[in-house]
């Protein structure tokens, strides 16, 4: 009877099947260099549990014209971004803008940066958030370092 109880539960083996993944698009992967680029957007996203700021630069001239790299900035854990001073956003603006120094607590606008033309650096990720290495395939291009602003 065993014999039958198997028969029973057996389990036929599945046809072979195709499955086929879409890939979607991934970031560019540029040369690492300084380009050209205008500013062209700023947005606040949760990210892994922190709000971060995420701005958008499209190069303007020469072969990678058109590109869009990011760069972001951790800003706090709340709901609204908070510039704090030892942090790398407020470093930036600091350096691009010429923030006047001073102690007294003050705002500024991510509308400082949005629709400028900059100087930035990009920078290849080759690296995920648990510090793995990427495969070639998966690396990608960010801004490394806004260094100027040059126009607008």
């Amino acid at each position: 009877m065993s014999g039958n109880l198997a028969r029973l539960y057996e389990v036929p083996a599945p046809l072979p099947q195709e499955i086929v993944f879409d890939v979607d698009e991934g970031y560019p992967l540029i040369p690492d260099a300084i380009y050209s680029a205008a500013c062209t957007s700023c947005e606040a996203k949760q990210t892994f549990g922190t709000l971060k700021l995420y701005f958008k630069f499209r190069i303007t001239e020469g072969e990678q014209s058109g590109k869009i790299l990011f760069a972001a900035f951790n800003v706090g854990r709340g709901k609204r971004p908070k510039l704090i001073r030892g942090g790398d956003l407020f470093k930036m603006l600091c350096r691009v803008l010429s923030l006047p120094a001073n102690t007294k607590a003050h705002r500024v606008s991510s509308r400082e940066l949005v629709g400028k033309v900059c100087n930035i650096q990009s920078r290849t990720v080759t690296k995920d958030y648990r510090q793995r290495s990427l495969p070639a395939a998966a690396c990608y291009s960010v801004v490394g370092q806004v260094i100027e602003v040059l126009a607008g």
